[in-house]
């Protein structure tokens, strides 16, 4: 109770100060009400005779029942049973009051009949007219056989009985609208710091997730600038010493010395052109910024457009492509990023196939699911490079069969744009046997 009792006085403190004086005001109005119904009720109680004793004690009662029903949110219930107790009760209070079936006030009776046959529907009229016949039909038997005394004594009037039940009523009323506003204005000022200590713990995770996400963000850059400066670096000092081979030994070389050292340079060049590329595309995808528009396409066109972009790259290891895939295989995806992963896999698989190898690239509808695998018998993966295979990571770069430079980037950019059709990339291999890469794709 104590607890209960600190709570509430905390939480009353937090209410605004023009609120708690119209709380004030009305518990002072009350208490002033109460101080005057007490005795003025007692000397109705005590100075009258004991039938409008009982009449005002079952009023207390009923007023008490209508507060607990509207407490409950019976407020139908409630009402219902309040115009009743007013109708049935002001008739009691007249026919005892006066002189009984001797008085005028006997026509009280008819007279509520008429009135709440016209206020009341059939289902409430039946309900009030049988308790009115009931109460009237005691009372007259009562006062027949003498049990009733009709009449109040000299000390009580009737305007007392009547300014004591108005009283009574408006002090009810009083402590029950204090009661309600107080309960609304506690139960919105916990709704309030509920909403508040919510928001509070939202704004917080917010906040450790952003800046989880800058640390990531800045370590992705960090790999990234990492990555660029040093697979550009390389391959352009192979390039710059063809190049310069070229330039100061040209009148020496053979035809076959020069076309070698341009195929050299040409392969270097297509080379530096894809990781820029994926450089490029990588970025915008991270950004959101890359269109995403799949659209019906033929899978194997695709796949051939691809096997000739690297047909002389192949043909340069005396690496043999074969497209088993099937003509006609029409499928919804963005053709534009599906083939920088044809293009990031096929160019892995030339790069880590040793020369006579040969790569076998298939494709498998199913429902709505499209399957592409490409598979090579070059140099596998070993094992402890497996996991970094899709992540960004700058001490992760293997050369090729012919010392071939490259990094993960592709890997990772495939990883993200088939991430983005909603589907999954994953690859089998064995060391000094091969790899196959697998992506599915869904409508």
């Amino acid at each position: 109770m104590k607890k209960r009792t600190n709570e509430f006085l905390e939480s009353f403190d937090k209410i605004d100060l023009e609120v708690r004086i119209n709380y004030y005001v009305k518990t002072i109005t009350i208490i002033l009400a109460l101080a005057l119904i007490i005795p003025l009720y007692s000397s109705v109680v005590v100075y009258s005779n004991y039938n409008v004793s009982i009449t005002f004690i079952f009023e207390y009662f009923i007023l008490l029942g209508i507060y607990w029903l509207i407490k409950k949110e019976k407020t139908q219930l409630a009402a219902n049973i309040l115009v009743y107790s007013i109708l049935i009760l002001t008739f009691a209070l007249f026919y005892t009051g006066k002189y009984g079936i001797r008085d005028v006030s006997v026509l009280i009776f008819p007279g509520l009949l008429i009135f709440t046959g016209i206020i009341f529907n059939k289902k409430k009229y039946i309900c009030f007219s049988t308790i009115l016949i009931t109460s009237f039909t005691l009372y007259t038997s009562l006062e027949i056989y003498g049990v009733l005394n009709s009449n109040f004594p000299s000390k009580i009037t009737f305007a007392t009985v009547i300014n004591a039940n108005i009283i009574l009523i408006m002090t009810f009323i009083g402590v029950y609208f204090l009661t309600n506003d107080l309960r609304t204005s506690m139960e919105k000022l916990k709704k309030t710091g509920m909403e508040f200590f919510q928001y509070q713990n939202q704004a917080q995770e917010e906040l450790i997730k952003s800046e989880k996400k800058l640390q990531e963000l800045n370590s992705t850059k960090d790999i990234f600038l990492s990555v660029v400066a040093h697979d550009l670096r390389s391959p352009f000092q192979g390039l710059l010493g063809i190049s310069n081979l070229l330039s100061a030994e040209f009148d020496s070389l053979t035809k076959k010395e020069v076309k070698q050292s341009i195929d050299n340079l040409s392969e270097g060049l297509r080379s530096q052109y894809l990781l820029l590329e994926d450089l490029l595309q990588w970025g915008r995808l991270q950004r959101g910024t890359i269109p995403f528009e799949p659209q019906r396409e033929d899978i194997f066109d695709l796949i051939s457009e691809s096997i000739q972009f690297f047909l002389q790259s192949a043909n340069n290891k005396n690496v043999t492509i074969l497209n088993h895939s099937k003509p006609d295989t029409f499928f919804e995806f963005d053709r534009y990023l599906i083939s920088i992963v044809l293009r990031n896999l096929l160019s892995n698989a030339i790069k880590f196939s040793f020369p006579g190898g040969v790569i076998l690239i298939a494709s498998e509808l199913t429902g709505n699911k499209l399957t592409i695998k490409i598979k090579d018998s070059g140099v596998g993966i070993e094992t402890k490079f497996k996991d970094r295979i899709f992540k960004l990571d700058s001490t992760f770069s293997t050369p090729g069969t012919k010392n071939e430079s490259g990094t993960g980037l592709g890997l990772l950019l495939c990883h993200d744009i088939i991430i983005k059709h909603n589907g999954k990339i994953s690859f089998i291999s064995e060391p000094g046997k091969g790899s196959e890469f697998v992506f599915s794709i869904y409508n």
